[in-house]
Order: C-alpha cells, then structure tokens, then sequence
C-alpha cells in the first residue's frame, strides 16, 4: 500500500503567518495535516508526520525525515498570508511542471477547490526546500489566507478544516487512483 508524508508547515518556535486576530499557522497546519491523516489512514495508506506535535523541525530535518521514509509521495500543508488583505484563494507549490509532483498538485488542488468551494490560484513552481530536495513527488499546499478576515473566519471552523482535509485526501486519492467512498 502507498505510503505518504504529512508536512504539518512551521512548528514550535516558527509560527508562520499569524492573522490578526492571533490565529497562528502552525496550529491550523497541524490540525488539517492531523484530519488529513485520519482519512488517509481510513483507506489502508500509510501515514509518516515531519512533526506531530508543536516542535520546532528545520527544513533540512523534514527532508531527512521524508527522504529516510520509503514513502511514495509528500504533502506540506500551510496557510498563505499576503499584506494585501484581499489576497484570497488556494494556490499549491510543485517543483516544476516536468515533475510527478505538479501532477499530485494538479489533483489536490482540483480536489480542494470543488471541496472548499475557495478560488483556485492555480500552481506555482518554485524551489522551495521541501519539494525541490525530497526524492519523491512532493507538494506544498497554501490552503487560505490568515490575512484575509473572510478566509481566516474559515480557519477557525473545525468543519471547515474538515472540508479541507477532505479535499486533500481526495486529491491523493484520485493521484493513487483510490477511489473516494462517502461522496462528500
């Protein structure tokens, strides 16, 4: 059975974007990346976490960690922030478009848009750290703005986050050729 690393973004000492009502990125990372989780593991897939809990891990140890994993594909989740209050939407980073990768982000993205009902800001290519060095298909999700006040409400809606590790999952799926069972 397939096997998938879950990139729960920042942690501990790096919180990531916080919004201004005080709602941190790293909480809201591991909780889609924990939801996540649980659904993937519903359908026999093996999960390995880069951090389970509120701790502080490098870039160079989340590599490590996937890289030593055996694992067939990666998956960092985050949440985007922008100084313009209006930036909104879902985006989610590949390496390059040659990759398997920029296809697990073409479905994930598909998958989240449909499930979240958010607009698409497409896929963009990048070298970030953790899908340029990892040696597997890998993917960074930018599930919302925490700057923008609607989408951050959002972030704060546990079946919201639901909808959201949903939409994930059956962007895996559909890469895993896994058929989504509840329909919703």
């Amino acid at each position: 059975m397939a096997k998938v690393v879950i990139d729960p973004g920042h942690g501990g000492k790096d919180g990531g974007a916080t919004s201004i009502n005080g709602l941190k990125e790293k909480d809201v990372n591991l909780k889609i990346s924990h939801m996540l989780a649980g659904i993937l593991i519903s359908y026999g897939i093996d999960v390995v976490f880069t951090r389970c809990n509120d701790e502080y891990v490098s870039l160079d140890k989340r590599v490590k960690i996937t890289n030593d994993s055996n694992a067939n594909y990666f998956v960092s989740v985050h949440c985007n922030s922008s100084s313009a209050k209006s930036a909104n939407g879902t985006e989610v980073f590949a390496y390059s478009k040659q990759s398997e990768g920029n296809i697990l982000a073409k479905n994930i993205l598909d998958s989240l848009i449909k499930k979240t009902g958010l607009s698409s800001r497409g896929i963009k290519y990048d070298k970030l750290k953790v899908v340029s060095s990892t040696k597997i298909p890998a993917c960074l999700v930018e599930v919302a703005f925490l700057s923008n006040s609607k989408e951050e409400k959002l972030l704060r809606d546990n079946k919201f986050l639901l909808k959201v590790s949903k939409g994930i999952a059956q962007g895996i799926l559909k890469h895993l050729n896994i058929e989504w069972e509840d329909g919703t």
